[in-house]
């Protein structure tokens, strides 16, 4: 019988957002397990708030591509439950989130 975590989670990492503002990717380069989140979600940081919690490097990733028409951005994300990301991978392979995530594991 398998167990589930069910704690929570939380990152800050990087996002690139298509000019209509959908979230193309994300990367969290430091994901950790958490205790008493309140709830699920995703927040846009500032410049500043990146710098502080990532170091002075991630500056130089948050930047605009005309080319391209996308913007990269920092931010922080928090998963209440880890249980209630087991939705996510049928959401994801019925089609139904557009972009992609990619979690270092590594780290």
């Amino acid at each position: 019988m398998s167990t589930f975590v069910t704690t929570g989670a939380r990152a800050i990492g990087l996002a690139t957002l298509a000019a209509d503002g959908t979230v193309l990717d994300s990367w969290f380069p430091a994901p950790e397990l958490s205790e008493g989140i309140a709830a699920s979600g995703s927040t846009r940081l500032t410049e500043a708030q990146a710098v502080a919690a990532r170091g002075a490097d991630v500056a130089k990733a948050l930047t605009a591509c005309a080319v391209r028409n996308t913007t990269v951005v920092a931010v922080r994300t928090e998963i209440k439950s880890l249980a209630d990301a087991i939705g996510l991978g049928a959401q994801i392979l019925a089609g139904q989130v557009r972009g992609r995530v990619v979690v270092d594991v590594n780290r």
